[in-house]
């Protein structure tokens, strides 16, 4: 037992190592919106709320065209090169220079939308995020696979917004301080980042010519990933169109919890992606296939526990957590539920292999089939059920999307051996969903309670695994 350990750690031991260090930050992210959302939605109202939440989900829009899938491209070209210091140098210029190049365009871009539409100091304020955005390297961190350092910088940002959020804002009217505490803090870890990498002589910068191959690649990912977060932005924007920034507000908090429980599982795809492309590179099919399998154990271990748990707790947690007017997002969160397992399959399969194995058209189609569908959805449902309809049309886009990756992935990949006895987990899920919905009615919406909760239904998901592989075990010795 201890030797097979051994083994398994030399194998993977820095991927759990890089996937801790991002645990750590995704702990501090989980942990602290539910300090600061239930202080927003009470010191900001839902008017205001809802306003920031559409200017932010507009603005996302301008960042991402700024980045052309240079988030997605950074890390893979720079994991094939991270062997060789010259290599790595160039290859960083020439994928910076794509980033650097089309931030200024978009500030110019975004300068102009602000104009047109008489945009608010709130709407200038969002530059911040612009600018920073324009000077974020944590792509190259990843390539290097130095994830302490990304981990490092984004706790300290974390904490740093935390703490000056409860300084400065205290009513409606420091909305745009609530901007600054988001964002500067982040652009000024991102110039910290900057000098750490020169420092130590890992990149050196040089502004010149847009590179053609890589130009091309990162518009290929580009599209695919303008097009995934328009329709997780979309839906924010639509029901502000037929509802009202009430309704916006709603919604938007119960996506956060949702979005909040799934960031585990993209955190752990980062860590992956620079191994697997390497690995590919290379062509280690074998290898390959070993991370794949790893991965595929892991994700389902932490999506079902995630998606069951949700479930059961969702109404239990938001009566606790968010004041009187924002009940209704428990409702919406269970309804939203599905997406947990939809974005983290899609996270397995187009994610940590589609795209490192250079099949980004297959990923752009199936991310342009959910768009449509969600577009074609929320436009047809929203104006009649509001909300509701919103979130129909979210979690079908989503699953719509992940079908389709499964269908492109079944050429390259033996998807049947990748999740062999992933069921197990969906067992042992439901077994703990019904055992936590038979003892919740005597359940408080109190927090030492919610943890007692939480603390049972991981204890049943966990035994119920153990249960399983034992009686696996022993039907194999016996060969029943």
């Amino acid at each position: 037992m201890i030797k097979n350990l051994k083994v398994y750690w030399k194998k993977f031991g820095q991927i759990f190592k890089n996937f801790m260090y991002n645990l750590s930050y995704q702990i501090l992210s989980l942990i602290l919106p539910i300090i600061t959302v239930p202080y927003i939605t009470r010191v900001l109202s839902q008017e205001v709320v809802g306003l920031n939440t559409v200017i932010q989900a507009n603005c996302t829009y301008f960042a991402l065209i700024g980045m052309m899938g240079v988030s997605i491209l950074g890390p893979r070209e720079i994991a094939k090169h991270q062997e060789d210091l010259s290599s790595l140098k160039d290859v960083f210029c020439k994928i910076y220079n794509i980033q650097f190049f089309f931030h200024i365009f978009v500030l110019f871009l975004y300068g102009i939308y602000c104009w047109t539409i008489h945009g608010t100091m709130l709407h200038f304020l969002y530059l911040i995020y612009l600018i920073s955005s324009a000077t974020d390297i944590s792509w190259f961190f990843m390539g290097i696979e130095d994830f302490k350092s990304i981990s490092v910088r984004n706790l300290i940002v974390k904490l740093a917004a935390f703490i000056l959020l409860f300084i400065f804002v205290q009513q409606d009217d420091d909305i745009g301080k609530y901007v600054l505490t988001l964002y500067l803090p982040q652009l000024i870890m991102n110039i910290y980042m900057w000098k750490t990498a020169v420092k130590n002589k890992k990149i050196i910068y040089k502004i010149g010519c847009l590179d053609g191959n890589y130009l091309k690649e990162s518009i290929s990912l580009f599209i695919p990933n303008i097009a995934s977060s328009i329709y997780t932005i979309l839906d924010k924007t639509i029901l502000g169109i037929f509802d009202n920034y009430s309704s916006v507000a709603v919604y938007a908090q119960a996506q956060v919890i949702v979005r909040l429980t799934l960031a585990v599982i993209p955190s752990f795809s980062r860590v992956m992606i620079p191994r697997i492309s390497n690995s590919i590179y290379k062509k280690d099919h074998n290898a390959v296939l070993e991370y794949m399998r790893m991965s595929a154990k892991l994700i389902s271990f932490i999506t079902f526990l995630i998606f069951f748990g949700v479930l059961a707790g969702a109404q239990l947690f938001v009566d606790w957590y968010m004041p009187v007017s924002y009940q209704l997002s428990g409702t919406i969160i269970r309804i939203c539920s599905p997406i947990i397992i939809a974005v983290s399959g899609s996270n397995l399969i187009a994610i940590q292999f589609l795209i490192p194995l250079g099949q980004q058209k297959k990923y752009t189609i199936s991310i342009f089939t959910a768009l449509f569908a969600n577009l074609f959805l929320n436009f047809l449902l929203t104006p009649k059920y509001g909300i509701y309809g919103v979130c129909i049309g979210s979690v079908i886009a989503e699953w719509m999307g992940f079908i389709l990756q499964i269908i492109f992935a079944k050429r390259f990949l033996n998807l049947k051996e990748i999740l062999k006895k992933t069921y197990i987990y969906i067992i042992a899920g439901t077994i703990m969903f019904l055992i936590l919905m038979l003892i919740k009615p005597y359940f408080k919406a109190e927090l030492l309670q919610l943890v007692m909760f939480a603390i049972i239904g991981v204890i049943v998901y966990i035994s119920a695994i153990i249960f399983q592989k034992k009686c696996y075990s022993c039907f194999k010795y016996i060969k029943i």
